[in-house]
């Protein structure tokens, strides 16, 4: 198995995994302002058994998560300085993660709640859709490496041969 493709995957999901232990130690540091407990945090995620194992199988989640939580680090940005440019970069890396596991999309709900129960839900009118334009692109743009590898798959085979036994049939 050490041939030098997977020596390769292996690496990047070590590197993915120490740039996630590094955003977990940041975002300690800024919600508690506590730099023993900001490492408290980041060296128990970095001694986990699970989040390494995870991190050294050619799978999706340690990727996912990475991506999952750069976008909630921009997303907290957005929330300290409401500048638009992180809430793009924000639902730009929402849309990676979305296209590299199906779990990113129960996010949408989470952050509607969190809007509904902001205070800045009474603020908003109907006039302010014009700001939900750039996320929605970005969301987009980050997908589209998904709707783009749908669209060459259904070039070349049907829907039921891509979905599988789902579509059409009773369960």
């Amino acid at each position: 198995w050490r041939t030098p493709m997977t020596i390769q995957m292996l690496s990047d999901h070590l590197w993915q995994s120490t740039w996630m232990v590094a955003l977990v130690f940041l975002l300690c540091c800024r919600f508690t302002d506590l730099i023993l407990v900001s490492c408290y945090a980041a060296f128990s995620l970095a001694v986990s058994h699970t989040f390494w194992w995870h991190s050294t199988t050619p799978e999706v989640y340690t990727l996912f998560a990475f991506l999952l939580l750069i976008s909630f680090y921009f997303f907290d940005q957005f929330e300290r300085v409401s500048r638009v440019t992180f809430l793009v970069y924000s639902a730009f890396f929402l849309g990676l993660a979305a296209s590299t596991h199906i779990l990113a999309f129960l996010v949408i709900p989470a952050i509607g709640l969190y809007y509904l129960l902001s205070r800045s839900y009474h603020s908003f009118h109907l006039s302010d859709w014009k700001k939900l334009v750039m996320p929605t692109l970005g969301f987009i743009a980050g997908f589209s490496i998904y709707i783009i590898q749908f669209i060459r798959l259904s070039a070349n085979f049907s829907l039921s041969e891509i979905m599988g036994p789902v579509v059409g049939s009773t369960f």
